[in-house]
């Protein structure tokens, strides 16, 4: 009997907490690379397949391996952390 709810909590926790984690409302910082310099003051971006376009204030070129960081796990906040050394 104690196994059987030993191996129910642990199956719920399996179901429950990688969807927890996701969409959790914490920083996550990212590696990402620059693809584009469509202006100044801009990069495009590449983070886990995804293109973005932001504001930066470092001298970044093509090819760059940068950190960005989505603040509360909103890619619609996300900047350019720094560059990665």
């Amino acid at each position: 009997m104690v196994q059987l709810i030993k191996e129910s909590i642990i199956d719920t926790l399996n179901n429950v907490l990688p969807k927890a984690i996701k969409e959790a409302n914490f920083d996550k910082t990212r590696q990402g690379t620059v693809i584009a310099l469509p202006s100044s003051g801009y990069v495009t971006v590449i983070v886990i397949g995804k293109q973005h376009t932001l504001k930066t204030d470092l001298t970044l070129k093509i090819g760059d391996k940068i950190f960005v960081t989505s603040p509360m796990n909103n890619d619609k906040l996300m900047y350019v952390n720094r560059k990665v050394l």
